[in-house]
């Protein structure tokens, strides 16, 4: 990061740090693509993953997970980094799986949608699977199922061939009832006009 960034980059560290300032140019996920890596080739699991029961060998922090949780395993359950926990439970097969899921999304939101909602929500989808090589973390949560709903409604041609107009009035009466007639009324003008 210093050959790209130039400047002091330093910030006090917060109560829970260990020092007392911490650099923002730091490279604080290599070691983790080395510890999952290193792990996959040695328990050979790089095809076909390991499955979301066990987590990579991590020389790191898998001391103070085994002194916590009384056993001798040396394992990580998971990692802040999304595609590497994608790839430790699914392998290289998981991985290029999860990539079509996200390219095919963003592929259709971009490129066969009548609306521009579809395409920020396209072009939101595309930064998520960028995002997921730097954090991201895979936990089921709200930001997880707001990425997966993001992509289902990439994937329906329903939405992908709403207007601008329909779009909108289908989003204001999710909440609003007085929306349903005027996209009745709508959907009744350009069935004439065919």
């Amino acid at each position: 990061m210093n050959d790209y960034i130039k400047g002091d980059y330093t910030v006090a560290a917060n109560e829970n740090s260990y020092g007392d300032k911490e650099d923002l140019t730091a490279d604080t996920r290599t070691f983790l693509y080395v510890e999952e890596i290193l792990s996959a080739i040695k328990y050979d699991y790089v095809i076909f993953g390991r499955t979301p029961a066990r987590g990579y060998e991590s020389p790191t922090f898998g001391r103070e997970i085994d002194k916590d949780l009384k056993r001798n395993k040396m394992e990580r359950f998971s990692s802040e980094v999304s595609i590497l926990n994608i790839f430790n439970w699914t392998g290289l097969i998981g991985v290029v799986l999860y990539f079509l899921i996200f390219v095919r999304a963003s592929y259709l939101a971009l490129k066969k949608s009548n609306n521009w909602a579809l395409k920020c929500l396209g072009i939101y989808v595309a930064f998520r699977w960028m995002y997921a090589w730097v954090e991201d973390y895979s936990s089921f949560d709200l930001s997880f199922l707001f990425l997966f709903l993001a992509i289902s409604i990439c994937y329906s041609k329903a939405f992908r061939d709403m207007t601008d107009s329909e779009f909108k009035y289908w989003l204001f009466g999710v909440f609003d009832k007085r929306y349903h007639k005027a996209v009745k009324k709508l959907q009744l003008v350009e069935i004439e006009d065919i």
